[in-house]
């Protein structure tokens, strides 16, 4: 071992690339390094982190680069470096660990873990010396190694007493939902649902959009369960404050207004100053959220943004001939946010005076800046309703077309941030879910066609021989295999895929995946699914990701796939086992509903029962798109031009010479209509 390099050089990850040159001795994730720490009696640290994190940047760079620093870690611990995104299950059970001690969880995770591999200390950042209440990281170092040698005992008491509580089962970590925590009157005790929305309702910022205070992040999965509650239970607050809230987000700094995209979060409640990442699922999500919307009641507003947001992935995501890079980070030339913002004097060179004014009259600009002496490109912050701003920035879009492009064609000679080029089967699986929306919403081929591929191209290429989901291409160094996001995501991505075309060969692929998921990672004793496979030496073992953190749980996207597969190909045991997931986490789902909304998603469908359209007819395909274009949560589609098919929503109808709509909602089957202008009327049924 040279200080040149360690371990990590032979590595594919960027992350981990990134420390490849540290002078830290790094270990990847392997048993090697397990094997080393029981030889050798050291503790370990596992240190967490990815590629376009900022924060794991300003540590490598004040502590792991540090020679000193080094010298200490390597001759008391034996040291792990992890990408998150390459092991999330990883990443999730030690983030437990952390929070369990009364952490704040968040990136870089370090975590420190007995010779054997128990976890029994933690934290986030640590600084080069004390300040702002932590303690520097060498006195971490220091202070956990000197207990390790004189008190043993207190830590792997501390170890054992963690250990316990991170393999409990998830349902089993909380009481039960008493009834007096179901506080109200009686109409509440008899409407979960009510009482559901009430407590998020508690969380409204009704002055910025979203839920809660600084630091800001979308909560889309939140958004997605408003959007549906307010249409189906005709609740005018929780859609309108959805619609405010994308209204808020997309003309403040948390939006790309140079060149698209959105930011990870904002740490501030406005919207305005942003954690400048971009992160690919983020993004995948902000295009279901905007798609609803825009179905649910159009904008010219936020079809610029959707137009904008897909222009973004396909010029700064998209790798050739593959699928979508995971992140961008925040950070170029060692300083973040440096690529987005601008100078008066910057901007002065690139506009003339008239432009820059025409700037001035819409955006946040001054001299002294809005962000460390620069300036951040947003609008200025308007009063009125959602559409009432909507409608004022589209005037100003429209207006500041010209000037931006020549911003963006500036912008383009600066130094990029770096990308993340993994392709991740989950996120880009998400993505296409998203794209699925977004060609809906506004008639998109293109769109759909690109969605199209990118699933082939998962479905073709991130597999194992033997023909079982990985997380990254098959070709990678690591062809690790999938976790449950990735098969929860492809799932989705195959429902939708059937939606447009419900004659394509994915019926057949999609109960294939299903099966496969439930043989590999079904816990029937919890009645949830494990994150990961059975793992190999060295491993954490299985763990449960349960609640939605920056995106939603893989669990609860699972449900919800298991529903309305169930009813698309007749599977009556997928639907009683989606109804036992349900039951097995309803107490955890009302008792925190900020981090369970995805999971109330697929609850709040089966209360009330998912919707089914059949079409039948020559024009099949047509009619469908007609339907898609409506907004209707939880609504499952399929279609034939033939009599012979054996799926069920299909199977007893007749073809006829028109194409004809077959109805259901909420357990109510409706007259057969031929007309678009009566379906309009049965989708917009409560």
């Amino acid at each position: 071992m040279t200080e040149s390099h360690n371990r990590l050089r032979g590595e594919e990850s960027p992350y981990l690339l990134q420390h490849a040159d540290n002078p830290v001795h790094w270990y990847p994730w392997c048993e090697e390094a397990f094997e080393e720490a029981r030889r050798s009696g050291k503790a370990i640290i596992v240190s967490i982190g990815y590629a376009t994190c900022h924060w794991c940047h300003v540590m490598e760079r004040e502590s792991f680069e540090d020679p000193q620093v080094a010298a200490l870690m390597n001759a008391t611990y034996v040291c792990i470096k992890v990408d998150r995104e390459e092991r999330p299950d990883v990443d999730h059970y030690f983030m437990e660990a952390v929070q369990y001690l009364g952490i704040s969880g968040g990136w870089p995770l370090n975590v420190f873990l007995t010779p054997e591999g128990q976890p029994f200390y933690g934290g986030t950042y640590f600084p080069p010396e004390p300040r702002h209440g932590r303690p520097a990281w060498s006195q971490v170092l220091v202070r956990l190694h000197r207990a390790m040698t004189e008190r043993p005992g207190e830590v792997y008491e501390q170890a054992r007493r963690l250990t316990e509580l991170l393999q409990k089962p998830a349902a089993g970590r909380h009481d039960p939902l008493r009834d007096k925590t179901m506080s109200g009157g009686d109409e509440e005790r008899g409407n979960p649902w009510q009482h559901f929305y009430n407590r998020l309702r508690e969380q409204f910022d009704e002055d910025a959009g979203g839920m809660g205070a600084a630091p800001k992040f979308p909560q889309f999965a939140t958004m997605y369960w408003l959007q549906a509650f307010g249409f189906h239970e005709n609740i005018q607050e929780a859609s309108e404050h959805v619609r405010f809230s994308l209204a808020r987000m997309l003309s403040a700094g948390i939006w790309d207004m140079v060149g698209g995209g959105m930011s990870r979060y904002a740490v501030d409640r406005s919207w305005n100053i942003p954690h400048f990442e971009k992160m690919l699922y983020d993004n995948a999500l902000l295009l279901s959220l905007m798609a609803r919307e825009y179905k649910r009641r159009p904008h010219p507003f936020l079809k610029r943004r959707l137009e904008e947001e897909i222009g973004f992935l396909f010029r700064e995501m998209r790798m050739a001939n593959t699928g979508y890079a995971s992140a961008i980070d925040a950070d170029s030339e060692g300083v973040e946010g440096k690529f987005y913002v601008w100078s008066i004097p910057q901007l002065r060179a690139i506009l003339g005076e008239e432009e820059l004014e025409l700037l001035r009259a819409s955006a946040e600009l001054s001299a002294a800046g809005n962000w460390e002496g620069t300036n951040i490109l947003y609008f200025k912050r308007l009063p009125g309703s959602a559409d009432e701003q909507m409608d004022r920035h589209e005037l100003d879009s429209e207006r500041l077309g010209p000037v931006l492009r020549r911003i963006f064609k500036a912008r383009e000679k600066r130094v990029r941030p770096i990308t993340d080029h993994k392709v991740i089967t989950g996120w880009n699986a998400m993505l296409a879910c998203g794209m699925y929306e977004a060609a809906a919403a506004l008639g998109r081929a293109d769109w759909r066609q690109e969605a199209d591929r990118l699933v082939a191209y998962l479905d073709d290429t991130h597999r194992s021989e033997d023909g079982r989901l990985l997380r990254f291409a098959a070709t990678s160094k690591r062809a690790l295999p999938a976790y449950l996001e990735d098969i929860a995501w492809m799932v989705r991505a195959m429902l939708l895929r059937l939606q447009f075309n419900p004659d394509a060969p994915f019926h057949e692929k999609l109960s294939r995946e299903v099966d496969a998921c439930i043989r590999d990672f079904y816990d029937g004793e919890t009645g949830i699914f494990y994150e990961n496979r059975e793992g190999s030496a060295g491993d954490i073992g299985r763990v449960h990701q349960w609640y939605d953190a920056g995106q939603p749980s893989g669990n609860a996207v699972m449900m919800s796939n298991l529903m309305e597969a169930a009813l698309l190909l007749g599977r009556e045991d997928w639907e009683k086992m989606a109804a036992h997931m349900k039951e097995a986490m309803w107490s955890v789902i009302h008792k925190y509903p900020s981090s369970m909304a995805y999971w109330a998603l697929g609850a709040y469908a089966m209360d009330r029962g998912p919707d089914s359209l059949a079409v039948v007819g020559a024009d099949y395909e047509e009619y469908i798109t007609e339907a898609l274009s409506h907004y209707r949560p939880f609504l499952v589609i399929d279609g034939t031009g033939n009599k012979n098919s054996v799926r069920p929503l299909i199977s007893d109808k007749e073809v006829a010479a028109k194409t004809i709509y077959y109805f259901c909602g909420a357990s109510t089957c409706y007259a057969p209509v031929s007309e678009v202008s009566e379906l309009r009327d049965l989708l917009s049924l409560k």
